[in-house]
């Protein structure tokens, strides 16, 4: 008797630990996947694997493919080469191309690879005058029609035009009335080197500014409210003192369906500035 019921307690455990192993086995997935503190275990981001057909990439003609001979395969094997991204940096007097993965899906990885460039003379900037007269409005505009005429231009270092990548550097010198000025431009080229050079321009004119004043800096407002930049400015006003509120435009990033801060920015019809005459935040709450 004491031996049959120890034989069916042995089936029960022999059953009961079958039964365990195939609920691992089945449900495994499911098992590795519980969060932890609201973080998952195991990532679900695929790995990526790129391969270059040659390292280094042999630049030595005026054509440029930084994509030259690179694939990229994800870990089921899918090519995900449209995916990558490239760019140059400069490490040691060497330089390398780097390759990243766009993609949430994918893990973020980096992945360098040596590059030679033949035949290569540094990028440079070419000016055809020693000297040039503008206005002081308009130089920026005036420079890009340099440019587009021919009058200032930009070579890669292989021979190819990067005009259209020369700006001026307004940190560098500021011009806020007229007189004659070395201004300086930059260009950078796709190999990640810089080139700086000095045009002579005659400045003329009268400085035109625009005074934007706020009723506040920073405001509140309630989710689902309603919100008009416009009544937030107190005040616009040119060089000579003349209102002209008309003119003000803005560009808002305000969100009223989200609690959050957002910034809106106010600038001049038709003045070609990037950077905003006034800058407005915003707090939204619930």
């Amino acid at each position: 008797m004491l031996r049959r019921i120890i034989n069916f307690f042995i089936t029960i455990l022999a059953i009961s630990g079958t039964l365990i192993v195939i609920i691992l086995v089945c449900f495994s997935d499911m098992i590795l996947e519980v969060k932890d503190t609201g973080t998952s275990i195991m990532s679900s981001n695929k790995s990526v694997t790129v391969h270059f057909d040659t390292d280094p990439l042999v630049i030595n003609n005026s054509e440029v493919n930084l994509m030259k001979g690179v694939e990229a395969v994800d870990e089921d094997g899918n090519d995900i080469t449209s995916k990558l991204s490239s760019s140059v940096i400069n490490e040691n007097d060497r330089k390398f191309v780097v390759y990243s993965i766009n993609g949430s899906r994918y893990d973020l990885q980096n992945f360098k690879r040596k590059l030679t460039i033949k035949n290569y003379k540094l990028p440079s900037i070419k000016i055809i005058k020693s000297s040039y007269t503008c206005d002081i409005n308009e130089i920026d505009e005036y420079i890009k029609t340099l440019i587009t005429d021919g009058q200032i231009s930009g070579d890669d270092g292989l021979g190819n035009d990067i005009s259209s990548g020369i700006y001026r550097d307004k940190t560098a010198l500021q011009i806020t009335k007229a007189g004659n000025y070395d201004v300086p431009l930059v260009l950078e080229n796709i190999f990640s080197d810089t080139v700086r050079k000095e045009v002579r321009l005659k400045v003329t004119g009268k400085l035109y500014t625009v005074k934007v004043k706020l009723t506040t800096e920073t405001t509140t407002i309630r989710k689902n409210s309603r919100f008009s930049p416009n009544s937030y400015i107190a005040s616009a006003t040119d060089s000579d003192g003349n209102d002209i509120l008309n003119q003000i435009i803005y560009r808002s990033e305000v969100n009223l369906t989200a609690e959050g801060r957002y910034k809106v920015y106010y600038y001049v019809v038709g003045s070609g500035d990037e950077e905003p005459i006034a800058t407005l935040t915003v707090v939204v709450t619930a």
